[in-house]
Parts: structure tokens; C-alpha cells; sequence
């Protein structure tokens, strides 16, 4: 509410560790971490709950595309995405066998990074993905 300027250090009973964290314009917020640890909040982050996600792989990335939809990236090429929020999560496919992705924009184009200098561009809202040549 301060824009930033103050920070409160929150307890929470999420098993593992926690790698990415994302908030849209409507107060709702995802963190990710490992073995598919998610948290959602609906108030701007002031309170937390774990949901269970579809994956065990550690996700180390997430980003809202739209109000209720995000994306999140992880080890062994991990995508998933959500439309609700984060309340629930679905596998996305990608083309090759990666390592891990580890780096997510979501700012009108869509792009994962990875091992071995992957490039990955998300289309139709994360729904499809390509490999891009460098």
C-alpha cells in the first residue's frame, strides 16, 4: 500500500522453497517453488494458500498474462498454466526435452529461456510454444 517503500515478513506452512513469485492488477498473486509448490493469493498478498499444482518438477518462474492467467516455467522443461488465478494448473507442451527454463516475460509477447541457449515463444496465450533459432 506504500508502494513498495516497507516490506512484512510473512510464515507460511509451504512445504520447500519458494524461486518465483508474481502479482497481476487484480491483487491476485502466485509464488512458485520446488516440487510444484504453488501459493495463491486474492488480496494483494496479504494472506496465502498452498494449491496443489500438477507438477512435482520445481517451478522457478511465473508471470501473470492476463488478470486470472499465468504461466509458470521450471525444471525439466516444466510449463504450466493457469486460468483461475493459480487455484488450478495445466501442463503446457513443448517442443524438445529441456533441462530446466528458468527465465519468463510476459510483457505482449510470451518468451521462456533455458539451458544450452533455448529460446521459447509462447503463442496463443501459452497454449502453443516454439523453439526459436539464434
Amino acid at each position: 500500500t506504500d508502494g513498495g517503500k516497507t516490506f512484512v515478513k510473512q510464515h507460511g506452512n509451504a512445504d520447500g522453497k519458494l524461486f518465483g513469485i508474481a502479482l497481476s492488477t487484480s491483487g491476485r498473486g502466485i509464488a512458485t517453488g520446488t516440487s510444484g509448490t504453488t501459493l495463491v493469493t486474492r488480496d494483494g498478498g496479504k494472506s496465502w494458500k498452498e494449491t496443489k499444482n500438477m507438477s512435482d518438477d520445481t517451478l522457478l518462474k511465473v508471470a501473470f498474462i492476463g488478470p486470472e492467467e499465468a504461466i509458470a516455467v521450471g525444471l525439466r522443461g516444466a510449463v504450466m498454466r493457469t486460468k483461475d488465478g493459480g487455484d488450478t494448473w495445466s501442463p503446457v507442451s513443448v517442443p524438445g526435452h529441456y533441462t530446466w527454463l528458468s527465465g519468463l516475460a510476459a510483457s505482449g509477447a510470451l518468451y521462456a529461456v533455458g539451458n544450452a541457449g533455448t529460446i521459447l515463444s509462447g503463442v496463443d496465450r501459452g497454449n502453443v510454444w516454439k523453439r526459436l533459432g539464434i
